[in-house]
């Protein structure tokens, strides 16, 4: 008689199972986590690639105009450095068709719409037949820079002219930043020095600066070189919320990212 062969029919246990299931659920996790950080960080090498064309176009402006800076107007008026117009959220045109650009003063030497928009910013408008549409612009000028006068810094300078920028000095004085989706507005990011050097507890945020990195922001430099700052307090880096502007002008004593800011934008004379 041939001997009988016996074979297992046995699975996985429940136990094994719920490894196996956990390993790859884990797994699973830190690819997508890794994806993010990837995307995350080519964002960030984006946006810090448009801030250099931007500058280096400010520089060329410069050249080309007798070492006089662009113009940079806190009111929306035409011939300004990122042409005419406020950003909301409305479906108006000048919010999201990049043919608003060519009247900008740099549109010459960053003639394309790409180089105004940071790959981060989440900012859309919904456009009748046309579905969401990325807003054209994702950056704001310093507003000490290409103004002959600053609102919010009184008895600090201003620089017309790129021979101005002595101190705190070109590698030291930012020119443009990607700022909140929720605060820019007009093309000129204003920064109160209250508080600055003295007096800590009169700090606030008049403009919120980018934190879509993050949370963290780019700026660039009179020099040309671009810088990324990550925000220690929370004030600085509120969440982005579609369809709406936050509240601009308010107190934030103490904060070091407002010092931080304070101390690239502008100086005593």
């Amino acid at each position: 008689m041939k001997p009988t062969i016996q074979t297992s029919q046995a699975g996985f246990t429940r136990l094994e199972l719920a490894a196996v299931v956990s390993t790859v659920a884990l797994l699973a996790g830190l690819l997508l986590t890794t994806a993010g950080v990837d995307r995350q960080s080519s964002q960030i090498m984006g946006c810090r690639a448009n801030l250099r064309q931007l500058t280096r176009a400010w520089s060329l402006y410069a050249l080309d105009n007798h070492d006089r800076l662009p113009v940079n107007s806190d009111n929306g008026a035409p011939g300004n450095w990122c042409g005419p117009g406020f950003l909301d959220f409305t479906s108006t045109p000048q919010n999201w068709n990049p043919a608003y650009l060519t009247n900008a003063l740099l549109w010459r030497s960053a003639s394309d719409p790409d180089y105004w928009n940071c790959p981060g910013d989440p900012a859309t408008v919904k456009v009748a037949g046309q579905g969401d549409r990325r807003r054209i612009r994702s950056y704001s000028m310093n507003a000490s820079v290409g103004s002959a006068t600053s609102f919010w810094s009184p008895g600090y300078r201003t620089y017309i002219k790129t021979t101005d920028l002595t101190a705190p000095g070109p590698d030291r004085t930012y020119i443009l930043l990607d700022e909140h989706p929720d605060s820019i507005n007009d093309g000129s990011f204003a920064v109160s020095m209250d508080g600055f050097g003295g007096s800590p507890s009169l700090r606030k945020l008049i403009d919120f600066p980018g934190s879509h990195h993050l949370g963290s922001g780019d700026f660039s430099f009179g020099d040309g070189h671009v810088e990324t700052w990550k925000w220690l307090d929370g004030r600085t880096k509120p969440p982005y919320k579609p369809g709406g502007l936050i509240s601009l002008n308010v107190p934030s004593p103490n904060n070091p990212d407002v010092l931080r800011i304070q101390a690239a934008t502008t100086a005593r004379p």
